[in-house]
């Protein structure tokens, strides 16, 4: 016996029956500063914006930004991430790059800086630990945007990310955002007057059916066709 599966719109169907469907989470952060190298001891998580500005290494500012995924069902796949920032050109103009990695520690927002991930407690290396998706640090990023640098939303495909999160590969420290050197983007945060303009990470994510779901529902589907012979 075979069972086909045909996927119409948001939904799986098996002959006529519905046995998953999609659903689309938006989560706002739950922590997100900026780590400077001007002010190492400096606490910026109160702050309207974040950035991804590197004027060398006395200006390099780097982001650091988490959410919340406890809201989205564990059985659920993930289908698609996107990360949306909301940026500004303050700093000029021309070609900009932002880097997004995954953070390997746990930080607090109110406690993190240049130097210390919470305080007491320092950064394995200073500017934030964090790796791609090779896991060697800094390299290979989860997500990148490059282009010309004007006022809009950017928006970030992360969907690899968040599924190691969901799936618990990994744990969810949040991303770290960075800029090669002479990249010079900033981003409204959490703390933005303007709601509207505020960070938010859209989240697709599916049901997947139990075997015995697929069973019955087969064997359903069988029987039906069964009787439209016979009759």
């Amino acid at each position: 016996m075979k069972l086909f599966l045909r996927v119409t719109g948001s939904a799986a169907l098996l002959g006529g029956a519905v046995i998953s469907s999609a659903a689309t989470t938006t989560l706002s952060p739950t922590q997100d500063t900026r780590l400077l190298t001007f002010s190492p001891t400096g606490i910026f998580g109160a702050d309207q914006i974040f950035s991804t500005y590197n004027a060398g290494a006395t200006n390099d500012q780097r982001s650091l930004v988490q959410f919340d995924l406890s809201s989205i069902p564990a059985g659920d796949v993930i289908t698609s991430a996107t990360l949306n920032l909301w940026g500004d050109n303050s700093f000029g103009s021309g070609v900009t790059t932002t880097e997004i990695y995954r953070v390997t520690n746990p930080w607090v927002e109110m406690q993190a800086t240049w130097l210390d991930r919470q305080a007491g407690t320092p950064w394995s290396t200073p500017g934030g630990d964090s790796v791609g998706t090779t896991g060697a640090a800094n390299v290979n990023p989860y997500a990148t945007w490059s282009g010309n640098q004007v006022t809009k939303w950017y928006t970030f495909n992360i969907t690899s990310l968040v599924s190691e999160w969901h799936a618990g590969t990994h744990a969810n420290y949040g991303l770290h955002m960075l800029g090669p050197d002479t990249n010079r983007l900033i981003y409204a945060s959490k703390e933005h007057p303007q709601v509207s303009l505020r960070p938010y990470l859209t989240v697709t994510h599916q049901a997947v059916p139990e075997p015995a779901t697929l069973l019955v529902s087969g064997l359903a589907l069988l029987a039906l066709r069964r009787r439209r012979r016979a009759a």
